[in-house]
């Protein structure tokens, strides 16, 4: 058995494993004395697994960026105030702050391999340029209205 003795059993990227939901909730439901520790990077697919087999039974955490806090906690006002810009540009993801001299390269990998990917599946859009020209016009029209016919 893949449990064995083992109390704390880690699973990544459980979106890909086909009934995750139903297998976690067995695991759950036969070994009181084992912890599930469920991580995915894909929320969208990982929550529509999930959802109704863990009922009751389980916590969720979710990650969010880096927050200014925390940066300022860390690195003091200066280097806070001095990625002030790039971090309204590129966000406050791990990797870009890490990187910033990549921003623009990580915040498109992760755009393409994450979001875009997220938003496609769970609306079945089928012309993702279309996805990609409404959020350049929202970026671009924050408090503006936007017309339907800018973007196609």
């Amino acid at each position: 058995m893949l449990i064995g003795n083992n109390r704390i059993i880690v699973i990544d990227e459980a979106q890909r494993v086909s009934e995750i939901g139903l297998t976690l909730k067995r695991i759950t439901d036969n070994f009181t004395n084992v912890q599930l520790l469920v991580t995915g990077s894909s929320s969208f697919e990982l929550q529509s697994n999930l959802s109704e087999p863990l009922t009751g039974r389980k916590y969720e955490y979710h990650l969010y960026p880096i927050s200014t806090a925390e940066l300022y906690d860390s690195q003091g006002l200066l280097p806070v105030k001095q990625m002030f810009e790039s971090r309204l540009i590129y966000g406050s993801y791990p990797d870009i702050i890490n990187h910033t001299d990549e921003a623009k390269e990580l915040l498109m990998n992760i755009a393409n391999s994450y979001l875009y990917k997220d938003l496609l599946a769970m609306n079945e859009i089928r012309r993702p340029i279309l996805l990609e020209k409404l959020l350049i016009a929202l970026a671009l029209q924050v408090g503006s209205e936007v017309s339907y016919n800018e973007v196609a």
